[in-house]
């Protein structure tokens, strides 16, 4: 997240329905702030404004509906996984549930504003700021190349790929774990199962969550978009 930062609110004129996320409507802005101050302001942007590239990386993304986001899942929560074990989070069963496999963890994750940015190669990606329950300093950053395939998981910090190793073995990796373990590819999925027995925890009366129906907690499914405070990085989308 960045700080300073003022978030744009949803207007007619810059939101989108983002069909991966149900249809909720979220900003589109612009891949640059504008400096007010001591302040960071998003720009929003009609679809209008996009140049072809741009505008067919986000018609893509677009494209996508739920069921590419349960596909997705367990990139998400790899990263929650990690959080929560290498940060000593375990007060986060209490605060947020223990999610009952991994597309429960969407019930933990607001959508945020959506800009489309091209690198230095000429790729175009669709990148997302959304909020998590389990880094409510960082949030969730979900980058899609071309709009098409989620490559880039992870706390916002404005990269569009993650950053490459000695070993060159990075391209096609998804979230990068702080426990290695848990670093995520494009196709292998995993291989721990979810954290944590959720059964015994329902039976010590701790709340596990596993669908929708989860309430309770301002869901980035209920159509609304959220105020968003920000953390502590440079400007770097």
């Amino acid at each position: 997240m960045i700080a300073n930062r003022v978030a744009t609110s949803v207007t007619d004129a810059c939101a989108i329905p983002v069909p991966y996320f149900g249809g909720v409507r979220v900003a589109l802005i612009d891949e640059f702030w504008e400096v007010r101050g001591d302040a960071l302001h998003d720009l929003p942007i009609r679809l209008s404004d996009l140049d072809p590239g741009r505008a067919a990386a986000l018609g893509a993304f677009l494209d996508q509906g739920p069921d590419r986001r349960l596909r997705d899942s367990r990139h998400v929560h790899a990263y929650y996984r990690d959080v929560r074990a290498c940060h000593g989070m375990e007060f986060l069963d209490e605060e947020m549930g223990i999610p009952v496999g991994p597309e429960a963890i969407w019930d933990s994750v607001t959508p945020g504003p959506v800009h489309v940015a091209r690198d230095g190669d000429g790729v175009v990606y669709v990148v997302m700021q959304a909020e998590c329950a389990w880094d409510e300093e960082h949030g969730l950053q979900l980058v899609w190349r071309d709009g098409r395939t989620l490559t880039r998981v992870g706390p916002y910090d404005g990269g569009l790929t993650n950053p490459g190793t000695d070993d060159g073995n990075r391209d096609d990796v998804v979230y990068a774990g702080l426990d290695p373990a848990l670093s995520t590819r494009l196709e292998a999925p995993v291989t721990d199962e979810v954290t944590g027995d959720a059964s015994e925890k329902m039976r010590a009366g701790i709340p596990v969550f596993s669908g929708p129906e989860n309430s309770g907690r301002n869901s980035g499914f209920s159509g609304g978009f959220p105020d968003r405070e920000n953390g502590t990085e440079e400007k770097g989308r």
